[in-house]
């Protein structure tokens, strides 16, 4: 990475790394790392994931002592979601430093959602770990980005796509979420009705016109059950 590609990614993260060579890794893609032998943001965004966690979950909980447990679980996993994380990356010009293998599928690399996911959450861990784990600074990059949609998301607490927020939690914790079609023998102009479990255990139930609806609906009817 050159030094004034450096200087452009600083300026726009809005931090400036005293260890140049832990910014080159955290803009090091699996891909390129191989081809070079050197780390790749990997361990880096692992951090990230769990700082990010920690930071969204102590400002919604210090910032909003009238929600309870549920509204808070719902706000958090909007904020952490891969979906909406990549559409910060991308309001940015971040992912064109990104160092991928050589290749035809470049392009698509850096067009990858799970790409934007992982290089926000790598740039946290990055910023940690050159504060010698002082998590201060970290803080300061999140709320930079983040802030105006943690106050969005603790006031409003509209979130549209519940199955996404469910599946990703889910798979955050290490739990099994499944979607079962409880009429499979359906007479006709009947609704769908979706059961859906966690770790074998139902937890809600729904019905729409269409399959798809109905777990959507299954799956906001079990965040409505943490309120």
């Amino acid at each position: 990475m050159k030094l004034n590609q450096a200087d452009k990614i600083e300026k726009m993260i809005g931090y400036q790394f005293k260890n140049k060579a832990i910014l080159k890794q955290v803009f090091t893609h699996t891909s390129y790392a191989n081809e070079h032998n050197i780390p790749s943001y990997e361990r880096l965004e692992f951090l990230g994931d769990a700082v990010l966690e920690y930071i969204i979950t102590t400002e919604l909980y210090k910032r909003f002592p009238h929600l309870d447990e549920g509204k808070l679980t719902k706000a958090r996993a909007y904020l952490v979601s891969c979906g909406y994380l990549s559409n910060k990356i991308k309001e940015t010009s971040l992912i064109e430093f990104m160092l991928v293998g050589e290749g035809t599928i470049q392009n698509d690399m850096r067009l990858s959602h799970n790409m934007h996911c992982d290089l926000f959450e790598a740039i946290v861990g990055g910023i940690l770990i050159d504060n010698d784990f002082d998590i201060s600074k970290a803080r300061e990059f999140i709320l930079r980005f983040l802030k105006e949609d943690i106050i969005k998301a603790g006031t409003k607490g509209s979130f549209k796509d519940y199955k996404s927020l469910l599946l990703e939690m889910c798979a955050k914790k290490g739990k099994k979420a499944e979607f079962s079609l409880i009429n499979k023998e359906k007479r006709l102009n009947e609704d769908f009705i979706v059961e859906l479990s966690i770790e074998g255990k139902r937890v809600s139930v729904a019905h729409a016109k269409n399959k798809k609806e109905a777990e959507k609906k299954a799956a906001q009817a079990y965040f409505e059950t943490l309120e």
